[in-house]
């Protein structure tokens, strides 16, 4: 059995980035924690109060999926690949964990799959849905070709479109 296309480049980008995030990261976590106590000495919000009103990425909600999951969100992206004209995969442009299904149902304000095309920076608003994708089809009234339904095996986590907006430059 293959893995799904989603999951193996999840895979190829964890084998590389493990590699070159460790020292970045400390030296990351080092100068954030440095900037936020500055902030807060000087009676600023800290730049996580900051970002809370912005929308997350898709790195961002997969590290906390649980957390998310019945939830509204707003996640920024840009559109890496339209599976077919109701579901697409989003993601943020990280080395991994950064791609999450986007499902589109008949009634999403804002969609239109001829303007909205691969590589578009986009802002998904919707509901992560954490059920597998048959009760998903059945809830949305959507019945996936067979070769999607390879695509998305093993898949655990959608985002459900309300809206989709352009991101502004």
């Amino acid at each position: 059995m293959t893995m799904p296309r989603i999951m193996r480049k999840q895979a190829r980008r964890f084998v590389l980035a493990a590699g070159l995030l460790v020292v970045p990261a400390l030296s990351m976590a080092a100068d954030q924690g440095a900037k936020g106590q500055q902030a807060r000495s000087a009676g600023q919000k800290s730049p996580a109060a900051a970002t809370q009103a912005s929308p997350m990425n898709v790195e961002q909600l997969n590290d906390n999926i649980a957390q998310h999951s019945g939830k509204q969100v707003s996640v920024a992206g840009e559109i890496e690949e339209w599976l077919d004209a109701r579901s697409f995969v989003l993601e943020s442009g990280g080395l991994f964990n950064d791609e999450i299904a986007v499902i589109v149902p008949p009634n999403a304000k804002g969609v239109d799959a001829q303007r909205l095309r691969e590589d578009a920076d986009i802002v998904v608003s919707g509901t992560v849905r954490s059920v597998p994708l048959v009760e998903l089809e059945r809830e949305l009234g959507w019945d996936l070709d067979p070769e999607l339904e390879v695509e998305f095996e093993g898949t655990k986590h959608f985002l459900v479109a309300d809206r989709i907006t352009r991101q502004r430059d």
